[in-house]
């Protein structure tokens, strides 16, 4: 994905350096930060777009849903995510 000539620098950079970015696709998010947790509390899918969950320590002491939440548009595209 990294030599794919047709993802912008910005986001070849931002996946090489394990960061992500406003704009990238679900597929650059996966190939970024990997997968998600699918059996976290926060995954949800509806029409108007999809929420990823990622929290790497698990359920940890600030409780279930502490991890970190990518919020995508309808068209698989990250618009935001908690703390952002």
């Amino acid at each position: 994905m990294l030599n794919d000539s047709t993802i912008p620098a910005n986001i070849r950079t931002a996946i090489r350096n394990k960061e992500i970015m406003v704009g990238m696709t679900k597929e650059q998010v996966i190939a970024s930060w990997g997968e998600p947790c699918w059996m976290c509390y926060g995954m949800r899918r509806s029409s108007s777009g999809d929420t990823w969950e990622y929290n790497p320590g698990g359920i940890t002491s600030l409780g279930i849903g502490a991890g970190t939440y990518l919020y995508f548009d309808n068209n698989d595209v990250l618009r935001y995510w908690n703390g952002r």
